[in-house]
């Protein structure tokens, strides 16, 4: 049901037990608290109503969609994400810029906090706001903990990043990029043992998936580069890629 550039449809559940969806203004709680500066969310299982813009629609291939919080209302604190997932399989489609109210249940699904459970969605599609949200500059950092506080968000990797793997390439659609160049076996630059080993843990810890967000396998045609992988246009590790 549309009106005015405003849908508002029950969620996958169908029901109406959820909290007060509301309207755009309204009272909401924000991305960066449900987030926290922790691993996981200090409100899971509670039931609340956030309000942002879709940064990332992967509608159906995760079922879901990305949803920022708008810069004006960031808490400032660079150890919160701003940003969140919403699982919400056969619910209203939407758009990156689409500007949404999301009823649902705080959840953690592998160390990844979203939104589920959705009983209310709420669009604006009348205009694009991706202008009220930022664009986070990334560098990959050598700490364990350290992308967790860009979670769900729009982000740039200014860096130069380097292809160390294409393993998956072809049945995943993915492609690992490194941000300590063309990574290799820790044993082939250290000796077997405790060194090895230290170089292999680096490795894991200067490194990200870049991927398709198609769950299906052998995905045709291959995403990357450019959706025209070829024996002209390949992928290959050592190969770079830039912003």
């Amino acid at each position: 049901e549309t009106v005015d550039g405003l849908g508002r449809v029950d969620g996958n559940n169908g029901g109406d037990d959820g909290p007060d969806l509301g309207n755009f203004g309204d009272a909401a709680t924000l991305i960066s608290t449900i987030q926290g500066e922790g691993l996981a969310s200090g409100l899971v299982n509670q039931q609340v109503v956030i309000e942002g813009v879709v940064v990332g629609d992967f509608q159906p291939g995760l079922d879901g969609f990305y949803v920022q919080e708008e810069a004006s209302d960031s808490d400032g604190n660079g150890l919160t994400s701003e940003g969140i997932f919403v699982y919400a399989p056969g619910a209203v489609d939407v758009k990156a810029g689409d500007k949404v109210r999301v009823a649902g249940t705080v959840d953690e699904f592998f160390d990844q906090t979203q939104i589920d459970t959705v009983t209310g969605i709420l669009v604006d599609d009348s205009q694009s706001y991706l202008a009220d949200v930022a664009s986070t500059p990334v560098v990959v950092e050598n700490t364990a903990d350290a992308l967790e506080r860009y979670e769900g968000m729009l982000v740039t990797f200014p860096e130069t990043l380097t292809v160390t793997e294409n393993f998956d390439l072809g049945r995943f659609g993915e492609a690992v990029l490194s941000s300590s160049g063309l990574q290799f076996q820790g044993t082939q630059v250290a000796a077997p043992g405790a060194d090895a080993l230290a170089v292999a843990a680096a490795n894991q810890l200067n490194r990200i998936i870049l991927d398709d967000s198609n769950s299906s396998q052998n995905p045709d045609p291959v995403a990357y580069p450019g959706f025209e992988l070829s024996a002209d246009n390949s992928l290959r590790s050592g190969a770079t890629v830039t912003d």
